[in-house]
């Protein structure tokens, strides 16, 4: 299975999409802790929890695929 990880495919594409989605939604659920922020509140500041890991989670299906590396 590690082998299989290692190199570029689909396996490593749905990992790196949701490993960096949900590094997305972490950093906002941290960042707005950190700014004494209502944490699931969101309607203020445009929802946050749905966009940065819609711009971020690409990222890691294109590193899955092998484009960066």
């Amino acid at each position: 299975m590690t082998a299989a990880l290692r190199r570029p495919g689909w396996w490593r594409a749905l990992f790196g999409f949701l490993a960096f989605g949900a590094f997305g939604f972490g950093l906002v659920v941290a960042l707005r802790a950190i700014s004494d922020l209502p944490i699931f509140n969101t309607e203020p500041t445009g929802y946050p929890h749905i966009v940065v890991p819609a711009i971020i989670a690409p990222f890691g299906f294109l590193w899955g695929l092998g484009a960066f590396d």
